[in-house]
């Protein structure tokens, strides 16, 4: 999912349908995911968009307690960036430049 795509997804989440302990996450890190993903895709700078990127899989980690998925999600310590990133793959890759037009997950 790219940026802007992430940010269109999360803002059509219905508040009401969540459980209450996923909907007290939500309220607490929305705000965060919104900002992140919309200056994800608006920054052309690298530096600033891997900085905003670690601030965003976090929080997205922090939802991840509270799902269920049909297939793993991994998180995964980067030490070049010293940050977590999610991952559908339980392999570390070697980390390549990120864009905002780069699949998210």
């Amino acid at each position: 999912m790219k940026a802007k795509e992430f940010l269109t997804t999360i803002t059509f989440v219905k508040m009401e349908t969540l459980k209450m302990d996923f909907h007290l996450v939500w309220i607490k890190i929305f705000k965060d995911l919104t900002a992140d993903a919309k200056n994800i895709s608006e920054i052309q700078d690298i530096k600033k968009q891997s900085e905003l990127f670690k601030s965003l899989s976090k929080n997205t980690y922090e939802l991840t307690k509270f799902s269920k998925f049909t297939e793993p999600v991994y998180y995964q310590y980067c030490p070049m960036q010293d940050a977590n990133w999610l991952s559908k793959e339980n392999t570390i890759k070697k980390n390549i430049l990120w864009f905002p037009n780069v699949e998210l997950w």
